[in-house]
């Protein structure tokens, strides 16, 4: 039931109505010109200055007000975004250890002759082969056991390249990330990647899974309970996810 503030103010005292002109950063605005109405009712003037000076208390409490929302807003989008991130990392921590080396059944050998390869920033390496209209990719943990330079040096464009794929990985070609993903590799009949290597370097990622798993929860704690991702709590992030690679290695 909305509050009728004439009838209210109709009820204090003077003192009690002053208390609204002297503490205005303190009420509504209509409760303030409420209780002026009042008090001009009953016979009190009011200077040019003591308007002014309540016009200025209403105008500071407006600008605080504002700035508290933003404020508010702000909070709410970090946390959102803090509980997205840590589902997102939850659902990566159980993708890793849920992936497994594909059997042989799953894979389908490629023949070609080569023609390129390339080594990105991010340590993925791309090779080319003539004849097909995307590349073949070794990704950086796969990578760790890939002798590169070997292979540039031992291996020149038109050479016989054979390499295994995942067969699935064949259907979902969109971008560089989705190309396929090389499991074996051989050139000239040397192996330069085989499924033990492969195999290890699964086992590499799953170092990261904790940092993954720790900080995806810590995440969504904080988004849940609307703490900001931010001071304190930022350095709390960093040392689990220190942490969890270090137990990850250790183990």
């Amino acid at each position: 039931m909305e509050i009728d503030l004439d009838e209210l103010m109709s009820g204090k005292s003077e003192e009690g109505l002053m208390v609204y002109v002297q503490k205005a950063e303190l009420y509504t605005d209509e409760a303030i010109v409420a209780a002026l109405k009042e008090l001009k009712k009953r016979g009190r003037t009011f200077s040019d200055r003591e308007l002014e000076t309540i016009q200025i208390k209403l105008e500071e409490k407006r600008k605080a007000a504002k700035v508290e929302r933003s404020a508010t807003a702000g909070l709410k989008k970090m946390n959102r975004t803090s509980l997205t991130i840590g589902i997102m990392l939850l659902i990566m921590a159980t993708m890793s250890a849920l992936k497994k080396a594909p059997a042989s059944r799953d894979l389908t050998t490629i023949k070609g002759n080569f023609k390129s390869i390339e080594r990105d920033r991010k340590g993925f390496v791309k090779i080319i082969l003539n004849g097909y209209d995307y590349g073949f990719l070794i990704t950086p943990a796969t990578g760790a056991y890939f002798d590169y330079n070997g292979f540039l040096e031992e291996v020149v464009p038109g050479n016989s390249i054979e390499l295994s794929v995942n067969k699935n990985d064949l259907n979902i070609i969109t971008s560089h990330l989705s190309l396929p993903k090389v499991v074996t590799l051989k050139a000239n009949k040397k192996a330069y990647l085989t499924t033990s290597d492969y195999n290890r370097s699964l086992k590499e990622d799953l170092k990261f899974v904790w940092g993954f798993v720790f900080n995806g929860l810590f995440l969504v704690y904080l988004g849940v309970n609307n703490k900001p991702p931010a001071g304190f709590n930022l350095i709390l992030i960093f040392i689990i996810f220190l942490l969890s690679i270090t137990i990850g290695i250790a183990t």
